[in-house]
């Protein structure tokens, strides 16, 4: 959320403009830099990955930005998958921390249900703790096509409009758009985070 901040600050500094023009012209370096700073973010989330690429939106357009993020969940989750299941509680505790495993705990996935689950987990428990759930689902045993299958679209749900609001927003200024998905998608979202949470 603070990285977040500092870059709608940004965005009223000169430097925004300078950053536009460096990024359109080098696109190939900025996209590789944003891809590896994606990849990393994921597998040690201390690292604001998910929040660069969408403040990318504005500097090379939504729908790259958002394949980027794209790429990079799906490098990113299924390295932490393997690690998770590999390596199992005490090198996730390790790496990222034991509050995060106590956290990591608290998904309840539901059997028979597993696809749902973790459509709905990715959808609720927010951008830090889905990297958290990569690990989790790896280290539950969950299989990689239910996890990577679910995720994938839950991505796309998620990601889809936050990008394109996100572009709107810096041209336009308005909130509109934002404010009509969160009140439709708000309560919903709310009901299943109860439901999957103990």
């Amino acid at each position: 959320m603070g990285t977040f901040i500092a870059f709608l600050l940004f965005l009223k500094s000169p430097y925004f403009g300078q950053l536009q023009l460096w990024a359109q012209k080098h696109t190939v370096l900025y996209v590789v830099l944003l891809l590896s700073i994606k990849i990393a973010g994921i597998i040690w989330p201390p690292i604001p990955g998910g929040t660069l690429t969408l403040a990318s939106a504005p500097l090379i357009g939504w729908k790259q930005a958002y394949i980027i993020d794209l790429i990079g969940s799906t490098v990113g989750s299924s390295a932490a998958y393997v690690l998770g299941k590999k390596y199992g509680e005490a090198f996730i505790r390790r790496i990222i921390s034991s509050e995060a495993v106590e956290e990591m705990k608290k998904f309840k996935i539901v059997k028979g249900k597993e696809p749902e689950t973790i459509f709905m987990l990715r959808m609720t428990v927010g951008q830090s703790a889905s990297e958290l759930l990569a690990y989790g689902a790896g280290f539950l045993k969950l299989k990689y096509k239910t996890f990577f299958l679910s995720t994938t679209i839950a991505h796309a749900v998620l990601g889809i409009p936050m990008y394109y609001l996100t572009e709107t927003w810096v041209h336009t200024k308005s909130w509109i758009p934002a404010l009509f998905i969160a009140i439709i998608l708000l309560p919903i979202l709310i009901k299943f985070r109860t439901r999957y949470f103990e």
